[in-house]
């Protein structure tokens, strides 16, 4: 599957016509079918928009998850707040993109009240909601040990996650919850197609809006694009800055 939006549209006709379609706050433990979409939003918040538009075209609510402790955008920034509050506009959720530090080993209680500090910062400023978080870049030791916080959705929780050893396809029959990403530009977990999704009950699905444009695009190309647009955006607010 070719990372364009008439490719991603086909892939949201697949997940409606399944019937399976919910939001993460639906789901439980009785519920024998599902399909959840996430994006997680790690260098172009214009893209996410683009995507929340297409998605409301279909009726699809998704959840938009952003990081506020990221080096490539301002989530806080008056231009990204208005971007924010759109997709949201647009029926979508917003989550809190939780960027985990690299360390060894983990204070899941300290881990904790950042997350709920985070979501409550994101919240004040965007007045929004936040009820809900994915990690970035998650490790071994997070996934294969739950982070619990009431009233707050983990979309790392085995509810909607199933923790596979270097996610290899031996393991296949013991997934509860199959999990597909595209994750670096590529598909890593298989592709989520009409056939894949007819073959597993539970499904997760993950997408990063800055991989997707209107026409084909390598991984090189996509690259330089997604640079030379915060270029732009760093010449633009400069430039406004000096006048």
């Amino acid at each position: 599957m070719e990372f364009t939006y008439s490719n991603y549209k086909i892939l949201l006709k697949s997940i409606i016509d399944t019937g399976k379609y919910m939001d993460y706050s639906v789901v439980n433990n009785s519920i024998p079918n599902f399909i959840v979409l996430r994006h997680d939003i790690e260098f172009s918040l214009k893209k996410a928009l683009i995507m929340s538009e297409i998605e409301k075209q279909f009726g699809i609510v998704s959840s938009y998850f952003i990081q506020i402790q990221n080096d490539f955008y301002n989530a806080l920034s008056n231009e990204s707040i208005k971007i924010i509050q759109q997709i949201n506009a647009n029926n979508h959720y917003i989550g809190l993109h939780y960027h985990l530090s690299n360390k060894n080993s983990f204070d899941f209680s300290e881990i904790s009240n950042e997350i709920q500090r985070q979501c409550g910062v994101l919240s004040q400023f965007l007045n929004i909601p936040i009820t809900r978080f994915s990690i970035h870049k998650p490790t071994e030791q997070i996934l294969k040990n739950t982070i619990k916080i009431k009233n707050i959705i983990n979309t790392y929780d085995p509810l909607y996650f199933t923790y596979i050893p270097n996610f290899e396809t031996k393991f296949e029959n013991e997934i509860n919850v199959k999990y597909y990403a595209d994750s670096s530009i590529k598909w890593k977990y298989g592709i989520p197609t009409k056939k894949n999704f007819e073959k597993f009950n539970r499904i997760q699905i993950l997408i990063h809006p800055y991989s997707w444009y209107s026409s084909k695009k390598t991984y090189d190309e996509i690259s330089e694009l997604t640079i030379a647009d915060r270029v732009k955006e760093i010449i633009t607010i400069y430039e406004k800055e000096q006048k």
